[in-house]
């Protein structure tokens, strides 16, 4: 099964209210409702798509690259005899009569999605490009290419099929100039062309060392591709991301109230959700928070980060601060600066419950704006709304818990949401504990009475087995005398000593888990690609056996196996 990106990553709160104790400042302690953290529910089924809804999503690109801006285009295409290795379904795809469809635009390729979900969409990278594309008859746009990347063929979700067949692409602009995309393109595909020289010249860094019995054990989680660092053509995205942002300055139409004051200046922000980010800028009012996306303009505007009325931004999102019951600090990749913000409201009688996380510009931009949250919601409030990664907060959570007030499975949310962890963030996916040690197929029922049923949670994953800890053991210490012998002038060049060669949490480990409900997110860290039947997951008992005797393989689990409403992650389409 399928299911959106922000469904799949939205921390929602469980309909239930647990009381937590907030320290006030006179020294005495009051009660503040708490919603507990919940991990997603995918629900039992994908969402039904609805039919005018485009296919295209980042995630169908490599990892790192991002979408700019598309055009309704017609598209028609001629190739050479296919090769033998592609199937009928390539020779559909990549020809083409006067087929209607977007072209998209992208910081690495170009890509074309038709309207009719049973043609694929054609993802043209211009490494693959003999030239750069040129315009004909002011309105048509022409490229060759050796090589292109189908997807989505009858929109189903399968790895990508790479053509290798050389053709010409032609796309007739119909309600607009192609000169834009032109003068686009012409900097990305220069700058794209002087990476692929540097890369064929150096195609490794030899400044980069591996452990050598994890970086190729062959049952060593998938090596992630980090996004290409070019810093032309990331100055060149850079500017076209500021260009877009000066262009759209915020709409006032969005505003629910005639009579809505903002409290701050468009600030500038992203929405994240696992492996994408949707930029635009934010604006805070006596009534709501408003995300507009930034959409990119045929010209800038003069009125740069003005709150304007002529409608030149986007649809925006709207949080009311009724809604808003508590909100956590959180980084941004290596930036403290992203704030995780938790509503729950009524719709039809039933309580709706979600997260939003926002990433601002620098950390100041943050605390500006959850002070003025907190200020807005305490106004109509007898109690302040909580933050979870405040330190009254955990240390309130911890006396309940010790109080039997709060189950583990609360108090575990809780410990990951304070140290930073959240479901929109797969590098801090929330971690929970293998608990119990035996998974046998045979057994019908677990005798939860026998203590050898269960892990040793007094130790990390890592010293469960021992004769393996003291191999890691042994490894440490032999990386401790090496540099002891080696002298400290050496000792820059190498890693420092470790126990461990892999973590507990990582997005490929989080992916292992959730692949059939989130398989675009793995198909877009592996290049298109499943991994091989053997290294996916299905079973519990050889997941727990690895983890417990594979020097490469020390995963923890994730919440969804110990929350009820979440199951379908574990049940084959």
């Amino acid at each position: 099964s399928s299911i959106s990106s922000c469904d799949a990553a939205s921390s929602s709160l469980t309909s239930g209210m647990a009381m937590l104790s907030v320290r006030g400042g006179g020294g005495g302690a009051t009660r503040a409702p708490l919603p507990n953290l919940r991990s997603p529910s995918f629900g039992g089924s994908p969402p039904k798509r609805k039919a005018n809804k485009s296919r295209f999503s980042e995630l169908l690109l490599e990892h790192g690259e991002k979408h700019i801006k598309d055009w309704a285009v017609t598209a028609s295409s001629s190739s050479s005899s296919l090769n033998n290795n592609n199937s009928s379904i390539s020779n559909i795809s990549c020809q083409m009569k006067q087929l209607e469809g977007r072209l998209r635009l992208c910081s690495q390729s170009i890509v074309f999605e038709p309207r009719h979900s049973s043609r694929g969409i054609i993802r043209i990278p211009f490494r693959y490009m003999a030239a750069c594309p040129s315009v004909v008859d002011n309105s048509i746009v022409t490229l060759r290419s050796d090589r292109c990347v189908i997807m989505k063929t009858n929109n189903v979700i399968a790895p990508y099929e790479h053509v290798h067949l050389t053709t010409d692409f032609r796309f007739k602009f119909a309600h607009s100039s192609p000169q834009m995309m032109i003068s686009l393109i012409q900097e990305l595909f220069n700058a794209e062309s002087s990476t692929s020289t540097k890369t064929s010249v150096k195609s490794i860094n030899p400044s980069v060392s591996f452990a050598a019995d994890v970086a190729f054990d062959e049952s060593a989680p998938p090596i992630i591709p980090m996004p290409s660092f070019n810093d032309k053509k990331n100055d060149i995205i850079e500017q076209i991301s500021e260009l877009a942002m000066a262009g759209n300055s915020f709409d006032t139409t969005n505003f629910l109230h005639i009579h809505e004051q903002p409290l701050t200046p468009v600030l500038r922000s992203s929405i994240k959700t696992p492996l994408l980010e949707e930029k635009g800028s934010i604006v805070l009012t006596d009534y709501a928070l408003y995300f507009q996306p930034a959409i990119l303009s045929g010209s800038a505007m003069s009125n740069n980060g003005n709150i304007g009325s002529d409608g030149s931004g986007g649809k925006a999102q709207v949080w009311c601060m009724e809604d808003v019951v508590a909100f956590a600090r959180r980084y941004d990749g290596m930036k403290d600066r992203a704030v995780e913000i938790y509503l729950s409201k009524m719709e039809g009688g039933k309580s709706s419950h979600h997260s939003v996380l926002l990433a601002l510009d620098s950390t100041e931009a943050r605390e500006r704006l959850v002070h003025l949250i907190t200020k807005q919601c305490s106004a109509s409030r007898s109690l302040p709304i909580p933050c979870y990664t405040d330190r009254n907060f955990v240390e309130s959570a911890v006396e309940l818990w010790l109080s039997n007030q709060l189950n583990n499975y609360e108090y575990l949310l809780i410990l990951n949401s304070a140290a930073g962890r959240s479901f929109h963030d797969l590098s801090r996916y929330p971690v929970f504990p293998w608990v119990l040690s035996s998974y046998g197929e045979d057994e019908t029922m677990l005798d939860l009475t026998n203590a050898e049923n269960f892990r040793d949670l007094s130790k990390p994953i890592g010293a469960l087995n021992e004769d393996r800890f003291q191999e890691f053991k042994k490894r440490y210490e032999s990386m401790v005398q090496q540099q002891k012998s080696q002298g400290a002038q050496h000792n820059h060049h190498q890693d420092a000593p470790f126990m461990y060669g892999t973590h507990y949490s990582a997005p490929g480990y989080v992916l292992f888990y959730l692949l059939r409900v989130m398989p675009e997110h793995m198909l877009c860290l592996q290049n298109g690609k499943f991994d091989v039947p053997d290294r996916l997951f299905f079973s519990m008992q050889s997941t727990y056996e690895s983890a417990l005797s594979n020097n490469a393989d020390l995963k923890e689990l994730i919440p969804e196996f110990y929350d009820p409403d979440c199951f379908d992650f574990l049940i084959n389409s």
